[in-house]
């Protein structure tokens, strides 16, 4: 194996850009040289020295997911000092760089019990995982950045070890990326995932996906709308989107479909809140909107912050999803929410509240699978109205008593 050396000063440079300037630098840089220390002896299976690993993490973090918290990002540095390296305990940790930390490098450390069998034992890690994310979002942010690097590293393991790791993301962490409302990791973990358990017919079916990326009627709808954006003297970027095998995988069944009902989204990004209304106005004007499809996220976030305008239309016998947003709506939909939070701010709104109940009940729920929990936090939504105008979002196939009990919580089931 030949061993691949990490460029560490390339990384301070490029972590400078995230963190400069931020309370609680200092703690960062010194997390740095103790992971590095502590894994100076590590190499992975590709030949990377291993702390390329913590690092790669705490970069997800800071760049794709807009997290530039640095005792954050220190904590990802960390995360597998206590599980790796046997002189490195939670206390040390907690010594050198305080509980906030600790506590987060400790959700995300895997606890070996040698006394039971290797699916008790995954069940055993993941609740921990989930207790520790109840506390503290944090671990499963970390955690959520730790796998996605993983999938991206993942040609170095053997066969078996890919499909296990790939079948674990399809069931845990793809979906609870989409519960935290991280869009592009989901995709990308999805569609990683997904190569690996499906070979042949993910290449078969990307194929395919190649084909619908170029076709002459979607150049033809873009053509369209710009020239009716222009026409309304509205400033408006058009681009089209295909959804890749993510959108193909049906969670319930487990397989990937041969064919989906949109598989082709045009974007519209405006500047302002006003030109997303106008947009919209555009694009029912070009095409006839299907009844009662259109979807006002921006007056109406959905739980996980995210905003834009919906519409679909059926041109030329086949069904197109437009979305219009501003770049800010755009950057949150892809990233989440969690740009400069932590949970020793105590303000958690709603969302965070929801998301760490969520993980509360997970860790605790025994007779239930904590899969069918997670896929059921992800699933699609229903949005409906009370009478005073109030959104109330709910998972698909609720029932009227699902609605009543939201509305009247005194009268739901304790």
């Amino acid at each position: 194996m030949t061993r691949i050396p990490f460029d560490l000063e390339l990384y301070r440079n490029q972590m400078r850009t995230y963190i400069s300037g931020r309370p609680h630098e200092h703690v960062f840089w010194e997390a740095l040289d103790f992971a590095t220390d502590a894994h100076h002896d590590q190499w992975r299976r590709s030949g990377d020295a291993y702390i390329l690993h913590p690092c790669s993490v705490a970069k997800i973090l800071a760049e794709e997911m807009d997290i530039t918290d640095p005792e954050i990002l220190a904590a990802a540095l960390l995360h597998d000092t206590v599980e790796d390296v046997e002189e490195v305990t939670a206390e040390v940790v907690g010594e050198r760089f305080g509980a906030y930390v600790q506590a987060i490098v400790e959700g995300c450390t895997k606890v070996t019990h040698r006394s039971v069998d290797r699916q008790t034992q995954t069940k055993l890690v993941h609740r921990k995982l989930f207790s520790g994310a109840a506390a503290r979002p944090e671990v499963m942010l970390v955690k959520l950045a730790d796998r996605l690097h993983n999938l991206r590293t993942l040609k170095a393991m053997p066969k078996n070890k890919r499909q296990r790791i790939a079948e674990e993301t399809l069931d845990i962490y793809a979906p609870l990326a989409t519960v935290f409302g991280l869009f592009n990791m989901k995709r990308e973990m999805y569609n990683l995932a997904l190569s690996y358990k499906f070979p042949k017919q993910g290449v078969r079916l990307s194929n395919y996906i190649r084909q619908l990326a170029d076709t002459e009627k979607s150049r033809d709808i873009i053509d369209q709308i710009r020239i009716a954006a222009r026409d309304a003297s509205l400033k408006c970027d058009v681009s089209r989107r295909v959804k890749d095998l993510w959108a193909y995988y049906d969670t319930q069944s487990k397989i990937l479909l041969q064919k989906i009902e949109t598989p082709i989204e045009i974007v519209l990004l405006v500047s302002s809140v006003a030109d997303c209304y106008r947009a919209l106005g555009v694009v029912n004007q070009t095409f006839k909107p299907i009844p009662r499809t259109i979807r006002d996220f921006i007056a109406n976030p959905k739980p996980t912050g995210y905003q834009g305008l919906h519409a679909r239309a059926i041109i030329g016998g086949e069904r197109f999803l437009f979305k219009i947003r501003t770049s800010k709506m755009a950057r949150r939909a892809e990233r989440g929410i969690f740009r400069n939070w932590s949970s020793k701010s105590g303000k958690d709104g709603q969302f965070i509240t929801e998301l760490k109940e969520m993980m509360d009940i997970i860790s605790s729920e025994e007779n239930v699978s904590y899969r069918d929990l997670i896929a059921a936090g992800g699933k699609k939504e229903n949005y409906t109205y009370t009478p005073q105008g109030d959104l109330i979002c709910l998972p698909i196939n609720s029932t009227v008593l699902d609605f009543a009990f939201r509305v009247h919580t005194e009268i739901g089931p304790t």
